[in-house]
């Protein structure tokens, strides 16, 4: 399943309307519907904010291809579930989100190292 049908799913079962998730996200009700009828793609923190609304965990809201569980009962591992098969698309929102953080890092060392 898509990442747009599981937010639906969950939307619909918290009894929520097109309207209340796009004011929660601050977005335009088509903009959201967009989402939900995969259109448009979230981006990570945007499926952040919606798991959280729906209280659901962030790997509830990715697509099914993206998750696989592992038990290793055998070994008596850690059991749980692995991200991997990431598309493209959300890798590079990650890269992006850790470049800007870096360089936010880096400008606060900066300015503390100022004012020290």
């Amino acid at each position: 399943m898509v990442v747009g049908e599981k937010i639906k799913r969950y939307r619909k079962e918290k009894g929520y309307t097109q309207l209340d998730m796009a004011v929660m996200l601050d977005v335009s009700e088509n903009t959201y519907r967009n989402i939900e009828n995969n259109i448009s793609s979230p981006d990570i923190s945007t499926i952040d904010k919606i798991a959280k609304f729906l209280e659901k965990g962030f790997t509830d809201l990715l697509p099914d291809e993206c998750i696989n569980f592992v038990n290793n009962e055998i070994t008596g591992g850690n059991n749980g579930y692995i991200v991997n098969n990431l598309p493209e698309k959300l890798i590079e929102q990650y890269e992006e989100r850790i470049k800007e953080l870096k360089e936010q890092v880096e400008y606060w060392k900066s300015q503390s190292q100022k004012n020290g």
